[in-house]
């Protein structure tokens, strides 16, 4: 039996510079896939767009100061239905107005699967239905400000059962979204050579106006064991974060080998030194 139809759109986010008074416009495609079964029936909502917590969860019913565009989109189509393997534009229209706050703005077209009644599995009246999103980033043109701030650029000394991993956490105190990347390498600690980067193909996000971000960066292919200098550099807001740390990448077992090793020794010394105490009390007193 087949399973229930997916959709997809593309892209799944566009930025896009707007200007006072003016009308801007723009589409994206629906696509149904040719690995469904039939046509499918869509709808299509303006939604905003808010991101919630450090880590960007998103959030399409929450609306935050930067969501005003939402009133400004116009779509031509709300609800359709899309042949098999077709991929249907998507046309919309942005009326900004002449009191639009200078700067960043955020909204989502969401494209919602309606059920058909035959994919319905028997005995099932209601299935959920499938939903993505077109993400809409936005500028504003007037006294826009990117401002922000490198909060923490962090790398660990010992990495312990888990690979390396570097963390990012960053301030952006303008009006515009800016991005960063994250640029992360990795060297033995006699060698120039990198055994890992992505300097050409660096870690990138875009960090919203008034928010924090934090990130992990990892090298997912770390050896179990070994000594390495990690390099991380952050660019972010015309501002440059690096920093360069040695590290220690080993399982758990190798440290309590190794606590247990220095014990021993330190146990040795301290019955080397008694002995010899001892040793000296005899030679002194036949």
């Amino acid at each position: 039996m087949p399973g229930p139809s997916t959709i997809a759109i593309s892209p799944g986010m566009q930025d896009v510079s707007l200007s006072k008074g003016q009308s801007y416009e723009g589409e994206f495609f629906v696509i149904n896939p040719p690995e469904n079964k039939g046509e499918i029936n869509v709808t299509i909502a303006v939604s905003p767009m808010s991101f919630e917590n450090d880590t960007y969860d998103l959030y399409f019913d929450y609306p935050m100061d930067y969501n005003q565009i939402v009133n400004w989109i116009e779509i031509e189509e709300s609800e359709l239905k899309i042949a098999l393997g077709e991929k249907r534009p998507i046309k919309y229209k942005i009326n900004v107005p002449e009191d639009a706050p200078d700067g960043s703005q955020y909204a989502a077209f969401l494209v919602k699967l309606k059920a058909n009644s035959e994919e319905k599995p028997m005995g099932v009246s209601v299935i959920n239905d499938s939903q993505i999103a077109m993400l809409l980033y936005s500028t504003v043109e007037g006294e826009t400000r990117e401002e922000g701030k490198i909060i923490e650029n962090g790398i660990s000394l010992i990495y312990l059962n888990s690979p390396i991993k570097t963390t990012s956490f960053l301030e952006n105190l303008g009006n515009i979204h800016s991005p960063a990347t994250f640029t992360l390498s990795v060297y033995t600690p006699f060698s120039d050579e990198p055994v890992y980067t992505n300097e050409e193909t660096p870690e990138t996000s875009i960090i919203i106006p008034g928010t924090t971000h934090y990130a992990e960066h990892t090298w997912s292919e770390t050896p179990k064991l070994g000594i390495y200098k990690i390099v991380q550099e952050i660019d972010f807001a015309d501002q440059t974060a690096y920093k360069t740390r040695y590290a220690l990448v080993c399982p758990t077992w190798f440290l309590v080998l190794v606590a247990l090793f220095i014990a021993s020794c330190v146990v040795f010394l301290l019955e080397s030194r008694r002995r010899r105490k001892i040793y000296k009390n005899v030679l002194k007193n036949p």
